[in-house]
């Protein structure tokens, strides 16, 4: 579980890198956990979806759609609003910019390339899996 967050660290970091220092935006740490959050939001319908798939139940329970009944009404808002909270809360208390900063400034080179190319690809491919699974679960189950 570490590991999976020092990764969640390292993605704010290198968002947040750059709007603060390539876009000269002072508050570029909101994006990066705006980007982390849709990250981890990703994942949980990812799951949810996986989920839907093999059950009905759940699929009817949490992803009906019938007049007066919505995404806000699912009860799927609750988990979002934990999330955003949460990362709020890691990177302006407990662990901020300036001291991921401070952990991998010194990344130089081809590796720094490599990581923001993975990084990337990763961002893309968990919103397109994403996506794809949403659209299947609505439109042909």
């Amino acid at each position: 579980m570490q590991n999976f967050m020092t990764f969640f660290d390292y993605v704010f970091y290198r968002v947040s890198n750059v709007y603060i220092k390539k876009w000269k935006d002072a508050h570029g740490f909101i994006y990066g956990i705006g980007m982390v959050s849709m990250m981890q939001l990703a994942h949980i319908f990812f799951f949810m979806d996986i989920i839907a798939l093999i059950s009905p139940i759940f699929n009817s329970y949490f992803f009906e759609s019938t007049k007066g009944k919505n995404f806000m009404h699912s009860g799927i808002i609750f988990p979002c609003l934990v999330i955003f909270g949460y990362n709020f809360f890691r990177y302006l208390k407990l662990k901020p910019f300036k001291s991921l900063e401070n952990k991998w400034k010194e990344e130089k080179g081809i590796k720094k390339i490599k990581k923001g190319w993975l990084i990337f690809i990763y961002i893309i491919c968990n919103i397109v899996i994403t996506a794809f699974l949403s659209i299947y679960r609505e439109y042909y189950l």
